[in-house]
């Protein structure tokens, strides 16, 4: 969009149009002539003046767009993550979990901790609580009353994709939830970044592995994470709403897109941060 000062510079372009038509038709009368000249001579000074004063030495919106507001990916980083909590997040969540176009919305109460430890417990509109799943120290366990199963087994994307619908390691898993990369995300390789689109993007790359990151440089939050393998995306996450829990920067909205056929959007209620809680992730 141009400035003001442009704007005016416009409008006076416009004026001094019509005044030389004007002075066209009235170039035979030499009372008129001499007037139109005087009137001409001030506008063209002012819209001197308004060009210097309003225009010079001003940037370009694109060129600073295009400039990165930070001095490195790892300072981006450093401003982006927040410290992780001692402790553990509890919140009740409303989930829709989508596989090959059907639909199922959940509400469960949730406890998090990093790296690899999850429990849910699902939470109905009446009756008592039909599934509960724990992923602890490697091991996932899971319980559904109704039709009498419990299972124990390791906490493999395979496992957690049987019941959750999501192929996706234990540890990834948790991360997105708690709105950050997982740890080995950020290990081995060179980390690169730039603009694009307003926000701030950081890759990494090692070997058939890309690792993506982008962050809102306005508020310093993390808002998109992705990452793939042998040029397919393995999960792509989006944060949205981000809001303070004792200190610690949540997004109170995530949706999960898995290889492109599976999707979780969850969205948090009452989140707050307990104490450590040993063993409670662990299904009894």
């Amino acid at each position: 969009l141009p400035c003001l000062s442009c704007q005016t510079r416009f409008g006076i372009q416009k004026m001094l149009k019509r005044l030389n038509d004007g002075f066209r038709r009235y170039d035979d009368l030499p009372r008129h002539r001499e007037k139109f000249k005087a009137l001409t001579a001030l506008l063209l000074l002012a819209a001197a003046a308004t060009m210097l004063s309003g225009c010079a030495g001003r940037p370009s919106i694109r060129d600073g767009a295009s400039a990165a507001p930070y001095a490195s990916p790892e300072a981006a980083l450093k401003r982006a993550l927040p410290p992780l909590f001692k402790g553990a997040l509890t919140a009740t969540a409303r989930m829709e979990l989508t596989d090959a176009g059907s639909r199922y919305p959940l509400k469960a109460a949730l406890m998090i901790k990093a790296p690899d430890s999850l429990r849910l417990e699902s939470i109905p509109l009446i009756g008592l609580p039909d599934l509960f799943v724990s992923l602890n120290l490697g091991e996932m366990r899971l319980y559904a009353p109704s039709k009498k199963r419990f299972c124990i087994g390791p906490a493999t994307s395979r496992n957690i994709a049987k019941y959750l619908y999501l192929d996706i390691e234990a540890a990834s898993l948790v991360s997105i939830l708690l709105g950050r990369p997982p740890d080995d995300a950020l290990t081995g390789g060179l980390l690169t970044g730039a603009m694009e689109e307003g926000l701030y993007r950081i890759d990494r790359r090692k070997n058939d592995f890309v690792f993506s990151l982008w962050i809102d440089p306005a508020a310093d939050r993390i808002v998109r994470i992705m990452v793939g393998k042998n040029g397919i995306a393995s999960y792509d996450a989006i944060f949205e709403k981000h809001i303070s829990v004792d200190g610690y920067i949540l997004p109170q909205q995530i949706a999960i897109d898995v290889r492109k056929t599976k999707k979780m959007t969850l969205k948090y209620a009452n989140p707050q941060v307990v104490p450590d809680v040993g063993e409670s992730f662990t299904l009894t």
